[in-house]
């Protein structure tokens, strides 16, 4: 819920400056750009996504929500298909969800030729092998609730 309310607050403020930086620019459509797969939920899927919708809704300063019940469906289908699990590097503890949509547009293999190394807001990808310079580079995607 934090990490919805945090992009809606996020675009709400990019689109919203005085002047359209080249950073709120690049924001929105950094966030148009994220996948959602919302084109393939089932009405099952988009059902389970109603309460989350709900809540959000029922919590959040009513200046930031998407004009339509539809864009807020498509805000919960792309941290679903883009969040990722962010770990403390010494403990390996779980300590937030975010998305990078560089790092979000990796494939998944449960053998993955790299890790994701999280500090402060950003996250950097490291090899955890050699790789040929044609190789695909992926890493593991664990299983991420919203």
């Amino acid at each position: 819920m934090k990490l919805a309310r945090r992009i809606l607050i996020a675009l709400y403020d990019a689109q919203h400056t005085e002047h359209n930086t080249a950073q709120s620019i690049t924001l929105r459509k950094q966030y148009d750009a994220l996948c959602d797969n919302y084109t393939k939920y089932t009405q099952t899927q988009l059902e389970e996504l109603a309460p989350l919708a709900m809540q959000l809704t029922q919590t959040t300063n009513r200046k930031y929500m998407p004009s339509t019940s539809k864009e807020i469906l498509q805000l919960f289908a792309k941290i679903k298909c883009n969040a990722m699990t962010i770990y403390d590097e010494i403990s390996l503890e779980q300590i937030g969800v975010g998305i990078y949509p560089l790092a979000a547009t990796m494939n998944h293999d449960c053998k993955p030729n790299t890790i994701l190394a999280f500090s402060n807001q950003q996250v950097t990808i490291r090899s955890n092998q050699n790789l040929s310079p044609n190789a695909e580079v992926d890493h593991f995607i664990p299983a991420n609730s919203i």
